[in-house]
């Protein structure tokens, strides 16, 4: 029972970060009016390729269950990443907040763009980091903004030297 309880939490902590992740990726594309990725429909499509699998339908409902199976692969390699991790804390896997947190990034980050890179949808290799910027940049954009403000908003003290100083310095 308590596996199954570490299953769970984990797959329902992975699906709420999927969440947030889609909103962020949703809110930065209404933000900089950028059209969505083909890239998980295209993977659902090599796969059914690749495997046999038949998704049967007209042309029409055929693209239109295709464009919700894809967004649907990343919201279970986040639950599976979380369902996994839920179970090697279980097993005693416990890095800190720092470390599961990579540990979780490095998992989706393989779940999701391994496959696409096997079936030849995507190559890592050729990202450039500006491809890299269009990723969902609203949070971090709006962590830089405050910092940039931040100095003038909070002074910080120098310690007194040892020649025996007492008064405190305000460096602005």
């Amino acid at each position: 029972m308590r596996i199954i309880r570490a299953i769970s939490t984990g797959a329902l902590a992975g699906a709420a970060g999927t969440t947030a992740l889609n909103t962020l990726t949703h809110l930065d594309m209404i933000w900089r009016a950028r059209p969505a990725s083909s890239t998980p429909e295209a993977t659902v499509e090599k796969l059914a390729e690749v495997t046999g699998i038949k998704i049967p339908a007209s042309a029409e409902e055929r693209t239109n269950r295709i464009a919700a199976l894809g967004p649907l692969t990343g919201l279970l390699v986040g639950a599976g990443v979380g369902a996994a991790l839920g179970l090697a804390r279980t097993a005693g896997y416990r890095p800190g907040l720092l470390g599961s947190s990579l540990t979780a990034a490095a998992g989706v980050l393989i779940g999701s763009n391994g496959p696409m890179t096997i079936l030849g949808i995507t190559d890592p290799r050729t990202w450039s980091p500006r491809g890299l910027g269009q990723r969902p940049r609203p949070a971090p954009g709006m962590r830089h903004r405050h910092r940039r403000r931040a100095p003038h908003a909070r002074q910080r003290r120098r310690r007194p030297a040892l020649t025996g100083e007492s008064s405190i310095s305000v460096k602005l």
